[in-house]
């Protein structure tokens, strides 16, 4: 990867963002976290991303109302969304918007990183 694309993973678990962190530095990637819906959108409006990896339940601004702020915004910009709820409303309501994936926790990490490989 000659000029790696920045992603943005946000989730209100501190131990989740290092660990995700961690594995995408170490595949390549640029990161920025963030710790909430709130802050992410502050960060896509100041800053260019490739990628936006959200957890679906997080307070304040959930990854669903992420995803509609991010559609509005920045409507080519993929985001994927993670939780541990696949058979959630939450979920259904996340594919109608338009979102680019959804992943199960735990996260399979080489699906993961395949999954970045085809659209950064």
């Amino acid at each position: 990867m000659t000029n790696p694309q920045k992603i943005l993973i946000v989730d209100d678990n501190p131990l989740m963002l290092k660990t995700l962190r961690d594995i995408l530095q170490i595949s390549g990637y640029r990161v920025e976290i963030a710790v909430n819906g709130r802050e992410a959108l502050e960060k896509i409006k100041a800053d260019s991303f490739g990628c936006v990896l959200s957890d679906v339940r997080m307070p304040d601004v959930s990854g669903i109302e992420l995803l509609h702020a991010v559609k509005k915004s920045h409507p080519n910009l993929p985001l994927v969304l993670m939780t541990a709820h696949s058979e959630d409303d939450l979920v259904q309501q996340a594919r109608a918007a338009g979102v680019t994936a959804v992943l199960e926790k735990p996260l399979n990490m080489q699906s993961l990183l395949s999954l970045f490989e085809q659209f950064i």
